[in-house]
């Protein structure tokens, strides 16, 4: 048996490991003007996780040093980092997330919004103000674009309040969303409990 490992041992270590190698240009997207642009990356969240507890903040840094690649940082990984139960991990991941290095992107309801409004344009113009107050949305928008100061910074320095505040923020949706259910079976009887939260809107 032991020389049987051996065996095996000796022809693993004889096979050869494909070589790591940095994208070349012609792997590089390249844009309508001909100037080519970085390839994004978005992780998840538990590649975040890895990294930071693996400390290989360092080497992901490298790695887009070039200027060939660029990471993403999507306000959802940061929110689901801020429920890490560990206080130490959390502390690592989130001081990850939220260097300047990365493209920080805007939350996924500004996108939705963005895409909503254009077809009330399109299809319903007459649905829209005439003279809105922009005043609330450019003041959220600031918040999320900032250098300083915004989001991205109360996230960072003060990485423990806003978990306070993202798991009070859970709970409120929480108590929203049964109170919903409930007045939904008040006003629907029969229909089944989970499905008076699915709404398709045609």
């Amino acid at each position: 048996m032991v020389q049987g490992r051996e065996v095996m041992a000796a022809r693993q270590s004889q096979v050869k490991q494909p070589p790591v190698t940095r994208p070349s240009a012609a792997t590089i997207p390249v844009a309508a003007n001909g100037t080519r642009r970085p390839r994004r990356v978005l992780l998840d969240t538990n590649a975040w996780s890895y990294l930071a507890d693996e400390g290989a903040g360092p080497d992901l840094l490298r790695a887009v040093r070039d200027g060939h690649t660029e990471i993403l940082v999507a306000p959802a990984v940061v929110f689901e980092s801020l429920h890490r139960p560990n206080i130490e991990g959390r502390r690592r991941q989130i001081s990850l997330l939220t260097l300047k290095k990365w493209r920080r992107l805007m939350p996924e309801a500004y996108s939705v919004c963005g895409e909503l409004l254009g077809e009330i344009r399109r299809l319903h113009p007459e649905w829209l103000h005439r003279k809105p107050d922009r005043g609330e949305f450019a003041r959220q928008r600031y918040d999320w674009t900032r250098e300083r100061g915004g989001f991205w910074d109360r996230t960072r320095f003060d990485t423990e309040a806003m978990a306070r505040h993202i798991a009070a923020e859970d709970s409120w949706h929480g108590q929203l969303l049964e109170a919903a259910r409930q007045e939904g079976a008040s006003t629907a009887p029969g229909v089944p409990r989970d499905s008076l939260t699915k709404i398709r809107v045609a």
